[in-house]
């Protein structure tokens, strides 16, 4: 279910919708009329699949799901985290909208050090900053690596308090409706982080930006790296993260 700013324009709702539509029996049910059931499907034969990808692999945990969402029991919590706990060859990262349910569960219920596993959570604007600051503060405390995606990023957003973080990613929207995307906020971001010490990754300028009032990259996507200017083509991932 949407519940911030930046779901306005998610992109897992079509293509769910798209995925029903081909037959995709996990996907069943869960949007109608362009917006999310409720629905929660849970899916136990995929959690075998990470013990058998022998090569090490990037695993983002949730490209069309919210881990912590309140219809996700915690026993489907645990056993996801235990299917990743199986396989630590690989990196996971988990992203939130919903980091005050995240941080109580991982901290009421999981071990601590989980050296192969990011809790991330969304905060593309200072609205949704300010809800999750204190969470991922406390889950880091607690030893958890946490980071954050800074997108879609609506707005500017001030960093201050945030330098318990292992790595931040911030960038544009893109496809339908998309919402503007300024540079000078990615470059803000990328200041603060390296003056902190936190590696940041660029994702993409999305479909509308620009800097200082001109098109920064014209593609679909704004995802032509190559173009940008040199001060924004930066894309770090933590040495622990490393592969």
């Amino acid at each position: 279910s949407r519940i911030a700013p930046e779901c306005a324009n998610c992109y897992a709702v079509p293509m769910t919708a798209r995925l029903d539509a081909m037959g995709k029996e996990k996907y069943r049910g869960l949007v109608t009329d362009s917006n999310w059931t409720g629905k929660i499907n849970f899916d136990p034969a995929s959690l075998t699949k990470p013990a058998g990808w022998k090569k090490p692999r990037m695993v983002f945990v949730n490209s069309m799901s919210d881990l912590f969402h309140v219809n996700v029991s915690d026993r489907m919590i645990a056993e996801i985290i235990v299917a990743m706990l199986a396989a630590p060859q690989h990196r996971y990262q988990v992203l939130t909208k919903r980091p005050d349910r995240m941080t109580k569960v991982m901290g009421d219920y999981c071990p601590k050090k989980m050296r192969n596993i990011w809790f991330g959570t969304s905060a593309g604007c200072p609205q949704t900053q300010a809800k999750a600051q204190s969470a991922m503060a406390t889950l880091a405390a607690l030893g958890f690596n946490t980071w954050v995606s800074c997108e879609p990023q609506l707005s500017a957003v001030n960093w201050d308090g945030w330098d318990f973080l292992s790595w931040m990613v911030v960038g544009g929207e893109s496809g339908h409706g998309a919402r503007p995307f300024q540079g000078e906020w990615a470059l803000s971001s990328i200041a603060w982080a390296t003056a902190h010490g936190v590696p940041i990754f660029v994702k993409q300028m999305g479909r509308i930006n620009s800097l200082d009032g001109q098109i920064i990259d014209p593609s679909s996507k704004g995802d032509d790296f190559a173009s940008w200017p040199t001060a924004l083509q930066v894309r770090q991932y933590p040495e622990a993260m490393a592969l």
